[in-house]
């Protein structure tokens, strides 16, 4: 048994070698199929790798990667697989270049011409030629100070206009017999003979004793009135003596720069305070009214001419010869009203404060550089000087 086992082991090895063999000579013709397992190597070579699985046993074929799209598509056109990426120029105030052209330059934005600035209107600072406009109301007397003025209308109430510095051209209500403006204060006699004053009270100029007045005067920083029974009072600043008037009965009283000046019972003037110039040297005779200014002071004598003293520099103390019933001394000029009725003024002219205007007048008063009057028919004009609406009555 055992032997027959051991003599098939030959013929069955050899079995299976011609089965082999015959199956390798079918596999090399060209008509048979392939066997399993094993690639048909191909018969003419192929230069563009194939894009499918390969076999078992063959080299593992090489799959081409594509160019990966962008995940944004720039502004124009997408790239196609395998080409540069077209870049979209960015646009520019220009045109856009071309491709090998210099880079074209924007040119920078034309600055446009400059504009001069347009100011809001403002009151006429100036005129040497026009007439000046009255108001529309009538006005009984008009106190001109050096940036502002007040003014008595019919009835009694008051009224100021120009820089308004601390509430000076704010009056206060009530009926007022006369008014007066000084440099940074104002005051006016009411109904009752009492004396009320506003603005600036730095040193007591603005206030007033009580008592019953006549007549009142603002200067710089003080301030004198005429009492009921013709004793003069001052208060306010004293340093130069402006404030101490002497003793003595006066029927008017005016207060200048640092000065004081008033006529007496007989005619008589009296100045007192700053005497730098001479301005409170009064020239001896009898005068009707006295009018102190900045540093110089005139006069109208009783026979109608009038006389300055102190300061001349810009004519201010050369009077004209002629008639006057009033004068008043500004800074450094003067005016008067004529016994016709006409203004005159004289000294410095630069905003044409010495050249009045035609017609009639009852009172002129001389401010800094500006002037105002009361016409016969009551309204009130302004001229001169007007950059803070001074000689801009309402």
């Amino acid at each position: 048994m055992r032997r027959f086992t051991s003599g098939l082991r030959v013929p069955v090895a050899l079995l299976l070698m011609v089965l082999f063999l015959a199956a390798c000579e079918a596999g090399d013709s060209p008509d048979s199929g392939t066997a399993v397992g094993v690639q048909q190597a191909p018969s003419t070579p192929n230069p563009t790798p194939r894009l499918a699985t390969p076999t078992v046993g063959s080299a593992p074929a090489v799959v081409p990667t594509a160019t990966p799209r962008p995940t944004t598509s720039p502004p124009t056109a997408t790239p196609t697989t395998g080409s540069v990426p077209t870049v979209a120029p960015t646009a520019t105030p220009a045109a856009t270049p071309t491709a090998g052209s210099p880079p074209t330059v924007a040119p920078t934005a034309t600055r446009p011409p400059a504009v001069t600035p347009t100011t809001a209107p403002v009151p006429q600072i100036y005129s040497l030629t026009a007439v000046p406009t009255p108001t529309e109301e009538h006005f009984e007397s008009v106190s001109a100070g050096p940036e502002h003025s007040c003014g008595v209308r019919e009835g009694g109430f008051l009224v100021c206009w120009g820089l308004d510095f601390h509430g000076r051209a704010k009056p206060p209500d009530g009926v007022f017999q006369s008014v007066t403006a000084g440099d940074n204060h104002s005051c006016g006699v009411k109904e009752d003979g009492s004396v009320a004053c506003w603005g600036v009270d730095f040193v007591g100029e603005s206030t007033p004793p009580e008592d019953v007045f006549t007549s009142v005067g603002a200067g710089l920083g003080h301030s004198c009135g005429v009492k009921e029974d013709g004793s003069v009072a001052c208060w306010g600043g004293n340093d130069a003596g402006q404030a101490t008037p002497p003793q003595g009965v006066f029927t008017s009283v005016s207060t200048g720069h640092l000065h004081s000046c008033g006529v007496r019972e007989d005619g008589s003037l009296a100045c007192w305070g700053w005497d730098q110039y001479g301005q409170a040297t009064p020239p001896p005779g009898a005068f009707t009214s006295v009018s102190a200014g900045t540093s110089h002071s005139c006069g109208v004598r009783k026979d109608g001419s009038v006389a300055c003293w102190g300061t001349n520099s810009d004519g201010e103390s050369t009077p004209p010869q002629d008639v006057f019933t009033s004068v008043s001394a500004g800074a450094s000029h003067t005016c008067g009203v004529k016994e016709d009725g006409s203004l005159a003024c004289w000294g410095y002219d630069f905003a044409g404060e010495s050249t009045p205007p035609p017609g009639a007048f009852t009172s002129v008063s001389a401010g800094r550089a500006y002037n105002c009057g009361v016409r016969e028919d009551g309204f009130l004009v302004c001229w001169g000087w007007n950059e803070d609406g001074q000689a801009t009555p309402p």
